[in-house]
């Protein structure tokens, strides 16, 4: 008989958590878009590209926006398509920017994204996920962590900072 203080009172064959929502819990940080410009125009600079932070914070926010605008759309199609990062860096999140800071941006699209999801929102371990996870674990349930963001690379980092 399963302990009814266990997280899991009927044990599934294997589990599936969405990252976020239920996994983490993500809050948009007030800051977070003029933080991401400014390092964004940073990166440009680096590579010898200088470029305003406003016109980055400019592209940024039609890019956001266009991209939200996108995901819904593609909602509606029978086959939705996945799209590259550099696409998403591209065609929404650059498309304003000069040619070679845009081109540096598609260059380095895995590690911009990266740092979109984790510089636009803050994320906390909703409750009660160690407590799921450690009983999974201890069961042998296999389980898998899924997203439908754009980086997954921050959503792995994001995990082994909260020691998930």
């Amino acid at each position: 008989m399963t302990d009814p203080r266990s997280p899991l009172h009927h044990a599934p064959r294997a589990l599936l958590l969405d990252f976020g929502g239920v996994v983490f819990e993500t809050r948009k940080r007030p800051t977070g878009r003029d933080e991401l410009a400014a390092s964004l125009a940073a990166r440009a600079e680096r590579a010898g590209h200088p470029i305003d932070t406003a016109d980055v914070r400019r592209s940024l926010d039609a890019g956001i926006t266009a991209l939200g605008h996108w995901k819904h759309a593609s909602s509606r199609r029978l086959e939705p398509r996945e799209m590259s990062h550099r696409e998403v860096v591209g065609d929404f999140l650059a498309a304003d920017l000069p040619t070679p800071v845009r081109t540096l941006f598609i260059a380095e699209a895995g590690e911009i994204l990266e740092e979109v999801n984790t510089t636009l929102s803050d994320h906390t371990v909703r409750p009660g996920i160690r407590d799921l996870l450690a009983e999974a674990q201890r069961r042998g349930i296999p389980l898998g962590i899924v997203s439908n963001a754009h980086s997954g690379r921050s959503h792995r980092r994001l995990l082994a900072a909260h020691g998930l």
